[in-house]
């Protein structure tokens, strides 16, 4: 019978890996991806003058035509100080404005008055039949507010609204007036410091532990749409355990048809075998028949990189292809940095010039990189790695090693630097 293992989310229990292992996640976190906190994008508030809006079809698009206008049955407002309508974009529901949701906002004005947000969820029009109202206290910095399906609640697009802050970012703010302004129709808008700031969640994730192996495992809404599983569209996304940022160094689309969809994670493949479309939870198995694509074979060459070392001159990896290379992955945060700091130093002082040691600095700030060799008399090869470096050297983890023989053919992956430190010792690398 096999045996099915339960791990939720940051539970930290460890499984041993074997392909008759079923590993089911719940994921029950909300991420961010890498522009989450960066993003300006705005929900820019108009003023309600009537009881109609108008719609927000064509904008940002030269248009003779006059847009729509949808008359629209407010609420009993009570102390209001001003009124105003945005619109949130999702396709989590069928028949929304050109993929727009009218929202309904009480009190903009950020003046001493909450304000109250009332989100057309079913799309009628009709403030008054979609439930209680959101309120945006004064005090709070944010409001996440749910967009859903109206018949099925799990799928639902979440909307993290705050304010842009009065005093910082008065040319940003200006030019987002201009160009609203100019192509909002007949829209009056009330500008952006009395607008939102709209970030969306589109990422469900889960910390688990296989093995002797522990990463973090995500699934993405490419299209704001409620929906995990789309075929083409959506993906999975693979990140360190305890990942704050759900980044996308690594990525593993969603594909068609049961069974067919695979994510790689330390050169081993997981067949997913049940994926729920709202990201509520997640099979898989490892898949011992299935070779991992995504990693360098040992005996074919590596893929040639450029990089600037600690001085900011350019390196090729082609100028060293007469001799053994060993290429080393590090940043000052990883486990174990200051002996193989020790070990690679050794290498230095006892085998060079016969092998090349070239460390490559992923993670710190790269500005910091001269002033760490300067002052700490570091003598071998030095640099910064980018992104395309790692996704090309399909690193999962830092630190990390590659041993490479002469002409850049890969002799083994994975290794630390007192491994080699310990072939060189016994002479192992100096007879190829």
């Amino acid at each position: 019978m096999k045996r099915v293992f339960l791990i939720f989310c940051l539970t930290g229990i460890s499984l041993s890996l074997s392909a008759q292992d079923l590993i089911t996640l719940s994921l029950n976190e909300g991420g961010k991806d890498r522009y989450f906190e960066t993003s300006k994008l705005i929900a820019p508030i108009f003023k309600l003058t009537n009881d109609s809006i108008e719609s927000y079809e064509g904008f940002g698009v030269s248009n003779d035509k006059p847009l729509e206008l949808f008359k629209v049955v407010l609420p009993e407002f009570v102390q209001i100080l001003d009124t105003g309508y945005t619109f949130l974009f999702s396709e989590v529901t069928d028949n929304s404005m050109n993929g727009y949701t009218a929202v309904l906002v009480a009190n903009y004005g950020r003046r001493h008055l909450p304000a109250v947000i009332y989100v057309d969820h079913n799309n009628n029009f009709n403030f008054t039949d979609d439930g209680e109202p959101d309120t945006f206290h004064m005090n709070l910095e944010y409001l996440d507010v749910d967009l859903s399906h109206p018949q099925i609640p799990e799928r639902k697009v979440t909307f993290r609204l705050s304010r842009f802050d009065f005093m910082k970012d008065f040319a940003f703010k200006r030019m987002a007036d201009e160009l609203i302004k100019e192509n909002c129709g007949t829209k009056h808008y009330v500008g952006t410091a009395f607008s939102f700031r709209e970030q969306r969640f589109n990422i469900r994730y889960a910390d688990c532990v296989v093995g002797t192996d522990s990463f973090q495992v995500a699934l993405q809404d490419i299209n704001y749409n409620g929906l995990y599983n789309e075929p083409g569209i959506d993906r999975i996304l693979l990140n360190d355990y305890g990942s704050v940022i759900q980044g996308t160094d690594h990525v593993f689309p969603i594909e068609s048809g049961q069974g067919s969809t695979y994510f790689e994670r330390g050169f081993k493949s997981y067949r997913i075998l049940e994926l729920d479309e709202y990201a509520r939870s997640l099979q898989f198995r490892y898949d011992p028949n299935t070779q991992a694509k995504r990693q360098l074979k040992e005996g074919k060459k590596v893929p040639r990189i450029k990089f600037y070392d600690s001085e900011g001159k350019q390196q090729k990896l082609r100028w060293y292809r007469r001799k053994p290379v060993y290429i080393y992955f590090w940043n000052r945060d990883a486990e174990g940095f200051e002996e193989d700091t020790a070990a690679l130093r050794m290498i230095r002082e006892k085998f060079c010039p016969m092998i090349k040691v070239i460390a490559l600095n992923y993670g710190d700030n790269p500005k910091t990189l001269g002033s760490y060799v300067r002052v700490n008399g570091v003598h071998y090869l030095s640099g910064t790695a980018t992104k395309a470096i790692i996704q090309k050297y399909q690193i999962e983890g830092i630190p990390y090693g590659f041993l490479l023989k002469k002409r850049l053919r890969l002799y083994k992956k994975g290794l630390r630097p007192a491994e080699v430190l310990q072939m060189l010792e016994n002479g192992e690398i100096q007879r190829w």
